[in-house]
């Protein structure tokens, strides 16, 4: 079972120090309460996240995040990306059902994720994206999967499929 012991008194009014991104303090301490040291885990945006989410609010009609994360670090890192829509604390299920009110609006869908959470939704999205590092599930069920770190091929896939299917269409109309 589970030991969990308070921190003693003098390390209960820790102060948090002031970091760049919002982080979740992890207590290291003895078994008897005193605190030996405090981590802080932290996700950081990738740095060509704001590059890409920028060309991809120019070339989509609407850009949301939906993410299992509850956390304060979700609106941070929407507000650097632009991102007005915010989903957080999403189960997979609510994920797919938010996938499908905008599939029968009419609207396509482009999703990208990483994690097991992502999976439903990866799944059924008109076209997605598993990122560099996702688990084996996100991968099996994404239409691409991205090799390297960079997310930047994301538009550009887009931009060259968008060129194919206009081949296509040309060729079509010529036959």
């Amino acid at each position: 079972g589970s030991r969990e012991k308070e921190l003693t008194a003098d390390h209960r009014g820790y102060q948090q120090p002031d970091l760049d991104v919002p982080a979740q303090p992890v207590f290291l301490a003895k078994e008897n309460g005193e605190l030996l040291q405090v981590y802080y885990l932290a996700d950081r945006l990738r740095s060509d996240a704001n590059r890409t989410v920028g060309i991809l609010r120019q070339k989509l009609d609407n850009v949301l995040m939906v993410t299992g994360d509850s956390s304060s670090a979700a609106d941070s890192f929407a507000a650097a990306l632009g991102i007005d829509s915010v989903y957080k604390g999403v189960m997979p299920e609510e994920k797919l059902r938010l996938l499908r009110e905008q599939q029968s609006r009419g609207n396509r869908v482009l999703a990208v994720g990483d994690g097991i959470n992502d999976t439903l939704l990866l799944g059924a999205a008109d076209l997605s994206f598993a990122v560099a590092g996702a688990t084996d599930l996100s991968k099996y069920a994404s239409d691409v999967v991205l090799v390297g770190e960079s997310l930047d091929r994301i538009p550009l896939l887009l931009s060259i499929g968008r060129r194919i299917k206009t081949i296509i269409r040309q060729n079509l109309c010529w036959a």
